[in-house]
């Protein structure tokens, strides 16, 4: 069985345990870990949330573009899937060209961690029971 740096490099992902999600402030480290990954311009500006309707509802700007995505709110977890779909909706409203994305992963090596790879990446991570999601 492959460990997960045998299939990603370092810098390819990050690994997240916010000790407890408070609320939609608390998503705004792992959206800017996130998109670091990306090793282009994604600096986050005025990064608002709210949390209404069972969901976290947050605002930001990067790269000259307002960008808005939500997730939902899960007691005291990060909502990993819509979360990665929010930073791929980010990627593409801000013109990114390239065949990564972003995936949630969750195996035997990691609780939590997201990656920024492609899909041969992805699929051999799940090949090698190294993420379930």
């Amino acid at each position: 069985m492959n460990e997960l740096n045998d299939i990603i490099k370092d810098d390819e992902f990050f690994i997240d345990m916010p000790d407890c999600i408070a609320d939609g402030g608390s998503y705004k480290e792992s959206i800017e870990n996130a998109l670091n990954l990306v090793k282009e311009d994604y600096k986050i500006d005025n990064f608002e949330w709210i949390g209404k309707d069972d969901k976290y509802y947050f605002k930001f700007e990067t790269k000259a573009q307002i960008v808005e995505f939500d997730v939902s709110i899960m007691s005291d977890y990060i909502d990993g899937k819509n979360l990665c779909l929010g930073l791929d909706k980010v990627l593409k409203e801000t013109g990114y060209v390239g065949d990564k994305k972003f995936i949630s992963i969750s195996g035997e090596t990691v609780d939590f961690a997201i990656a920024f790879i492609n899909n041969q990446k992805d699929q051999e991570l799940r090949n090698n029971g190294l993420n379930f999601n």
